[in-house]
């Protein structure tokens, strides 16, 4: 994502209630956080296909959303999967309407 984005995600309770929460995210190529994310990673360089290492330097943002104070979180998952239905078999061919503009790549939950 090179821009700031914002997706509906599902919280899934151990106790099998759910509650909708909204991800805002700071795309990895912003030179300042959005949504009063902070940085998680700053990285010194990108790879680029074809021609290596360049000087433009990226960044992955950390957030956080409202959970229900009490209860134990099972899942989180986002409303509109971040992933190309060629990539989810069984989800019917080339389904692009399906991707999300946001990636999850690591989640950590804190009490």
């Amino acid at each position: 994502m090179t821009g700031a984005a914002s997706a509906t995600a599902v919280v899934t309770y151990t106790d099998g209630s759910t509650a909708t929460v909204l991800l805002e995210l700071t795309g990895w190529a912003n030179k300042t956080a959005d949504f009063g994310n902070t940085v998680a990673l700053d990285t010194a360089y990108q790879l680029k296909a074809g021609t290596g290492k360049t000087t433009t330097k990226a960044s992955l943002y950390e957030t956080t959303v409202p959970l229900t104070p009490g209860k134990q979180v099972r899942s989180l998952s986002l409303a509109t999967p971040s992933v190309p239905a060629w990539v989810a078999p069984g989800s019917g061919g080339l389904d692009w309407q399906r991707n999300s503009d946001l990636q999850i790549y690591a989640m950590t939950l804190q009490q």
